[in-house]
């Protein structure tokens, strides 16, 4: 029924749905952060994961300073445990992962 889908298209799709992570990070942070790193996951080894998956890839490489932030996002999306938001935190986290993503596209 469809082709292949190439390496290119498929990350710049991603792209089109973290782009503005910075801002919604805050505004949906659990939905935020964990599809953030499974973007990563994909841009850096190919892997296609879901939301927890990619949260727990991340947990193994990315900067110490953010598994607080990442752990109480799997929290949320596993157990409907919710953390206040570290803001500047989850901003810098956002941050941090727009560049890592630029970075291997």
């Amino acid at each position: 029924m469809f082709g292949p889908v190439s390496r290119e298209a498929y990350l710049n799709s991603l792209w089109h749905d973290i782009a503005g992570a910075r801002k919604d990070v805050v505004h949906n942070p659990m939905y935020m952060i964990l599809n953030v790193c499974r973007v990563l996951a994909y841009a850096n080894d190919d892997l296609v994961l879901s939301k927890s998956e990619g949260g727990w890839w991340d947990r193994r490489n990315i900067p110490d300073k953010f598994r607080d932030l990442i752990c109480a996002a799997l929290d949320e999306y596993e157990d409907g445990v919710k953390t206040p938001l570290d803001e500047r935190l989850a901003r810098e986290f956002a941050d941090y992962m727009l560049a890592e993503m630029k970075k291997a596209r």
